[in-house]
């Protein structure tokens, strides 16, 4: 993310890369993978399993925590061509989540297998 999208959100790039790194903390070397994004919201993949636990960290765990669950969608990825750096999966479940602290998005983003689309539902952390 560059120094000026991460302006325009309303927290600076080592609020999130701090954000990021208590995320790895919590859930692993190399279970949280950052995507570049045209709109310069963060964006991290992590893996189905771990859904929870990382939005829980988001909402629970952090300075100036992500409180809202602003969005919840899937995306149908089995006609996409460009995948680079995107994890194998037939769907994506995204989150988008808001910090009125930071004035600022994140989205969480984790695939789903064609043969297994199935994630746990998020009601009992009240996002």
């Amino acid at each position: 993310m560059t120094g000026a999208s991460a302006a325009r959100l309303g927290e600076t790039v080592e609020e999130t890369r701090g954000t990021i790194r208590h995320l790895e903390e919590r859930l692993g070397v190399g279970q949280v993978v950052p995507q570049e994004t045209r709109d310069g919201i963060p964006t991290l993949w992590v893996p189905r399993d771990r859904v929870e636990t990382a939005l829980r960290c988001l909402k629970n765990e952090i300075p100036r925590p992500y409180r809202m669950l602003y969005d919840l969608t899937a995306i149908d990825e089995r006609e996409r061509v460009h995948r680079a750096g995107q994890p194998a999966g037939e769907f994506t479940v995204v989150y988008h989540l808001l910090s009125h602290d930071r004035n600022a998005d994140i989205r969480v983003k984790t695939s789903l297998r064609e043969d297994d689309p199935v994630v746990s539902s998020l009601s009992l952390i009240h996002i």
